[in-house]
């Protein structure tokens, strides 16, 4: 699809950061408040509480990691066996921030789920 008149299918990057989806194409970065995408979230995004999608066998993101680097969290044998045909280049990653946003998505989804049982009260 389409947006900041750009080919998203081309892009070479895609981040969140500080409130900011940023796609970069081409070299060049385009960028957008979190919020204007509001209307292509799916519907349910706002009560899940898993951001690091614990029921995966691998789990690939930026969180944690130094720029250029990815997060990659491994959690049965068949995510070990993608890695290891995966040529990779270690480095440190800073497992407190991955936490904090654990929680973080954790506590917006609480609250987005609390607003729906307040409407449910009779």
């Amino acid at each position: 699809g389409k947006r900041f008149g750009v080919d998203l299918d081309k892009a070479e990057k895609t981040q969140i950061t500080r409130g900011k989806y940023i796609v970069t194409v081409d070299g060049k970065d385009y960028s957008c408040d979190v919020r204007e995408l509001e209307s292509v979230v799916r519907e349910g995004c706002p009560y899940c509480d898993d951001f690091v999608s614990r029921l995966a066998d691998i789990s690939i993101g930026s969180v944690g990691s130094p720029d250029g680097y990815s997060t990659v969290i491994v959690r049965s044998k068949t995510g070990k066996k993608l890695l290891d045909v995966t040529e990779f280049i270690e480095a440190e990653v800073d497992k407190k921030e991955i936490v904090k946003l654990v929680k973080l998505k954790k506590r917006i989804a609480d609250r987005n789920i609390a607003k729906i049982l307040a409407g449910l009260e009779t």
